[in-house]
């Protein structure tokens, strides 16, 4: 009887799991090895490539709304990882909060001038200084990078693009908007945040 509830109950996960609005992926590692455990919030899948971007000031960000993400209320962002293809001229980790909508972010928790930690073809990993504790409200996972010229800097998959995955705001513009409304590109910024209980 127990294996017959439990072969009824996988179409029901997958069923659940699929729905639009749940695209949020949470990596939860497990196993005697990792301590202490944590989450990984992440919209992205693995590094494909980076937009082309001119001169210029940018932020590329992931919102996590509060819906989203309200079993990690209370929780600790420990770290930010993001890929780099090429160096910018400057690298700054940036946390928002947002009190709603998915317009653009509020107030500004953190920030951190990453430029002299940064390294090319790769995933960089951002340590908090001080853990930050997740609010009961939207949060913004931003990567903000100058530009002396074009450059490919920060990576993303190959889409396509979710919802909330490719938030964008440019010093030419002045407000936020998404990648595929700058330039058409449709993907998500490889952005994901360490998440401890």
């Amino acid at each position: 009887m127990k294996k017959t509830i439990l072969l009824l109950s996988i179409p029901i996960f997958f069923a659940t799991a699929c729905k639009k609005d749940e695209t949020v992926v949470v990596e939860s590692p497990s196993g005697p090895t990792v301590d202490p455990p944590y989450s990984m919030l992440h919209y992205d899948a693995s590094n494909m490539d980076a937009p082309l971007l001119g001169a210029g000031t940018y932020e590329g960000a992931a919102r996590f709304s509060n819906s989203q993400i309200d079993a990690f209320v209370g929780a600790d962002i420990t770290k930010v990882w993001f890929y780099l293809k090429n160096l910018p001229q400057s690298c700054e980790v940036r946390i928002y909060q947002a009190d709603s909508g998915d317009s653009a972010p509020g107030a500004l928790l953190y920030s951190a001038d990453v430029s002299g930690d940064m390294e090319a073809g790769r995933w960089n990993n951002h340590t908090l200084a001080t853990p930050l504790e997740i609010p009961d409200k939207d949060i913004w996972i931003s990567i903000r990078v100058v530009h002396s010229s074009d450059t490919r800097s920060l990576g993303c998959d190959p889409g396509p693009a979710v919802d909330n995955g490719d938030k964008m705001w440019t010093s030419a513009g002045g407000q936020w908007i998404t990648l595929r409304q700058y330039d058409g590109t449709n993907i998500n910024w490889n952005i994901r945040t360490v998440v401890l209980p």
